[in-house]
């Protein structure tokens, strides 16, 4: 301890980054693994701080400071330093896991003025970072004058980050120095990801912003890789005082996207019963019918039956709700779709533009209130658009006012997360970024290195609304740019507790990973990086109960090997993997059986490809099949049409008339009624006709996709019968043209799957199946478990996902079924027989 020190805690020249000389060490903290040293230092009347990782420094001669209308922290007298030991455990509704350990070493280091006032500087060393925060205690209140935290990385080599936006809506661009101090003006709005030329990693970012600061952007100052905090706009404090906590995790890749420093960093939410706040999926109309703003009720409830056919827990409403129109009228038919929702276990969330809320509890609390007694189960609340404090107060008040009804809250055109949902578990998820509804505008807006990017910045502080999931319009129209693997992959690649699928039903139904996209979870238990490179790739695997879901995706073709080295010793696993198919518009399927941690997992990606893997414990989840039948394969007089975007690298142009497509020799192991999808280009609206095995031309309108190459593939399904053994399919046009052809798929409407475990429940405490008339009801100890109801042929007819311990469904009359129960641990059988009461 040193006593009776005087420092002044500000340089003549702000942001300058001091250089590094000799110094008075005042505190050194240590990571609980000793990786990472933190020293507190003064040096010319200035307080500062330097970090070293393994004995590396790679935070150099950083200054400190904060000063007010009311006190100038200068002029400083050293008094003590306070040391603890934090090692907690929390659990939080969703997240990168269920329970969170939290293990640091924190002290406080406390000053006084001449004149009696005092401040401590609070720093936290995590194995994986730091972070730091300013306390003043006393009565006063006024206004900050000046913030002169920094972060000075040693030996900077380049950073990627994005040009402050209020809404976070932009790309994370890699940036050297000179091209940083260019946005001088403007700064970067955090996360910022930089890497030093010593091959470590940092992230830059703030924790616990709330409405008593405001969020800062991140400045440059002249000195290479040194940034300054700005807190946004005026702020007005009163003592007593804490500042955000500013955060800098350091280290590998993996070990910053595995972090959870900014939770860490917040406080437990108080001790009222969350138990209501229930993560899930949302289907979500507005980005299913392609941004338009177009509201009726055959809209609200084909997106309702869409999440109730997928098992998702919501739909969300959209803009447009509270209007009258054709077809929709208002408030009085969402509290009609809201019943009706209801009915088929599907929560409502309303969307609303910030502006529709004062900032007072009051109103807040009458609107939301009024929702709620509707039976909405959130909001999607928009256009924050603002980093200040006011803006920042207005969360506060609208967080705990919807926590305070039991309502959730998904936060959109808002301020990046910070941890608060610590605080507040209601607060599901946010989006601050650059996602997937700027598909809708512009298909190939989304470059996949920016994809690959989110997950080692903006996915890293927070939940994520990032709205994957994108395979086309509702017209069919491809979107092209990322591969179909790479939108599956990223539902399970990002975090957020409303995972909201930005397409339509008719890209999700028949599709090849219909039955994965009904079990990808929503929150999660365990995180890894598996492998981890900027703008290149990243791959991650996320794990739910004994299961774990690997999802990669990249930005130039490459090779995916992944050793298994993760999973537990004592299991057997199935791999059920969807992968980049023959173009970057289909999905294909493998299953690999009794994998374990000695396996490594090889898959080729194409460019802009990605794969997703659900590693289970069970050999019994739906394998999809699914048989591609290319056009320039079948027996044709028309003619051939070289094009790499097309699955096979060609398509069959100048079809109609005398030219026909004919397939023959189609085979399937099953008769019954498959999916049959047609991918197709043309420049207008025109038709064609199926037949199948010599019976009815069926004819089929296929709009226009905007033009006749590949470049505009589109795709429709339609349904048909065909036999067990060989078929043959006939597609032409008697009179007139008929679109030009890249392929045709066929695959079961039914994915097929097993039956496991005995047909009983081997104990009734653990699970109870229960039948009456045509209700079943499965009861399970717990709380999580799925039920998948088989027909007796084996065919899967249903998942669902059951988070409360219980399950009820209505069947149709008359069938036998057999309802399997899988805890996680244990799975049951059981035949039941739906009848008329």
């Amino acid at each position: 301890m040193i006593l009776g020190v005087w420092i002044s805690f500000f340089l003549t020249q702000p942001f300058a980054c001091i250089a590094q000389n000799s110094a008075t060490i005042i505190s050194t903290i240590y990571s609980p693994d000793a990786s990472i040293r933190v020293e507190l230092m003064q040096k010319d009347e200035n307080i500062f701080y330097r970090v070293y990782k393994d004995e590396q420094l790679v935070v150099s001669d950083s200054k400190l400071g904060i000063s007010f209308s009311f006190t100038n922290f200068t002029k400083l007298e050293y008094v003590d330093k306070v040391s603890r030991e934090i090692d907690e455990t929390y659990t939080l509704p969703s997240g990168k896991m269920s329970e969170y350990h939290n293990r640091c070493n924190e002290q406080e280091v406390a000053f006084t003025t001449l004149l009696g006032s005092s401040i401590k500087i609070v720093f936290r060393v995590f194995n994986e970072g730091f972070a730091y925060r300013y306390q003043v205690d006393g009565k006063e209140s006024g206004s900050l004058r000046q913030e002169l935290s920094e972060v000075a990385v040693n030996d900077f080599k380049i950073a990627w980050s994005q040009k402050y936006n209020a809404n976070y809506e932009t790309t994370y661009n890699r940036k050297n120095w000179a091209m940083t101090l260019e946005q001088s003006a403007e700064g970067q709005g955090s996360p910022v990801l930089v890497e030093t030329n010593g091959s470590c990693y940092l992230l830059l970012t703030e924790a616990a912003n709330t409405g008593s600061y405001a969020t800062s952007r991140l400045m440059p100052a002249e000195a290479t890789g040194c940034y300054y905090y700005k807190p946004e706009g005026t702020v007005l404090v009163k003592c007593p005082f804490e500042s955000p906590w500013r955060v800098v995790m350091l280290g590998t890749l993996n070990q910053i996207i595995e972090s959870s420093m900014v939770e860490h960093l917040n406080v437990d939410a108080d001790q009222r019963d969350w138990s209501w706040v229930r993560p899930g999926r949302a289907s979500w109309n507005w980005g299913g019918e392609d941004a338009e703003n177009v509201i009726s009720w055959d809209i609200a409830v084909k997106y309702v039956d869409m999440a109730a056919s997928m098992g998702w827990e919501y739909f969300i409403l959209d803009d447009g709700w509270d209007s009258v129109r054709d077809g929709w009228n208002g408030s009085s038919d969402v509290k009609r779709l809201v019943e009706y929702a209801a009915d088929k276990s599907v929560g409502v969330l309303l969307w609303s533009h910030q502006n529709r809320f004062a900032s007072n509890k009051e109103q807040i609390n009458r609107i939301l209130s009024e929702w709620k007694s509707w039976g909405v189960k959130g909001a999607k609340i928009d256009f924050w658009d603002g980093d200040a404090q006011k803006v920042m107060k207005q969360y506060d008040i609208v967080q705990e006012a919807a926590a305070d009804l039991e309502l959730l809250v998904n936060w959109h055109g808002c301020t990046r997360p910070s941890g608060t949902r610590r605080t507040w578990p209601n607060v599901l998820t946010s989006e601050a970024v650059y996602g997937g509804e700027m598909y809708l505008g512009n298909r190939v807006m989304l470059q996949p290195s920016h994809n690959v990017m989110l997950a080692m910045t903006r996915n890293v502080i927070g939940p994520m609304d990032y709205t994957p999931g994108e395979f086309g319009t509702k017209w069919g129209a491809v979107s092209q740019y990322t591969s179909w693997s790479h939108q599956l992959a990223l539902l399970s690649l990002y975090e957020s507790g409303i995972q909201c699928y930005v397409d339509n039903p008719l890209s999700y139904r028949y599709n090849i990973a219909e039955s994965y996209l009904k079990d990808i979870p929503a929150a999660w238990d365990d995180v890894k990086c598996l492998e981890a490179e900027p703008e290149s790739y990243v791959t991650l695997a996320r794990r739910k109960g004994d299961d774990w879901y690997v999802s990669s995706i990249c930005n130039q073709a490459r090779t995916l090997s992944i050793p298994l080295d993760f999973l537990d010793e004592t299991k057997t696993y199935y791999a059920y993997i969807y992968k980049d198919g023959g173009c970057k518009a289909e999905i294909a399927f493998d299953y690999q059986p009794n994998v374990g941690k000695n396996t490594t997992l090889t898959l080729p990606l194409l460019a802009s490809g990605g794969a997703s893997v659900r590693l289970s414990v069970s050999d019994c989840l739906p394998k999809p099949w699914q048989k591609t039948l290319e056009a320039e394969d079948a027996a044709t007089f028309a003619k051939k049409e070289q094009d790499a975007v097309c699955s096979g690298g060609a398509y069959v142009s100048a079809l109609g008339r005398s030219n026909k497509l004919n397939y023959s020799d189609v085979e399937v192991e099953e008769g019954g009624e498959y999916a049959l999808t047609f991918f197709y280009m043309t420049d207008k609206e025109k038709d064609a006709y199926l037949k199948v095995n010599g019976g009815e031309e069926i004819y089929y309108h296929f709009p226009s996709s905007g033009g006749l190459e590949g470049k505009h593939l589109s795709f429709t399904t339609v349904l048909t019968q065909l036999e067990s053994g060989k078929n043959k399919i006939e597609i032409g046009n008697a009179s007139a043209l008929m679109p030009n052809m890249d392929r045709i798929t066929l695959k079961r409407v039914v994915d097929k799957g097993c039956i496991v475990g005995n047909e009983r429940v081997a104990r009734e405490k653990d699970v109870q199946i229960r039948v009456e008339g045509c209700t079943f009801q499965v009861i399970t100890a717990s709380k999580e478990a799925i039920c998948t109801l088989y027909s007796v042929e084996g065919q899967v007819l249903q998942h669902w996902n059951i988070h409360d311990g219980r399950l009820t469904e209505t069947l149709a009359p008359g069938r036998t079924y057999i309802v399997n129960v899988y805890t996680g641990k244990e799975s049951y059988s059981q035949k039941i027989i739906a009848q008329e009461k």
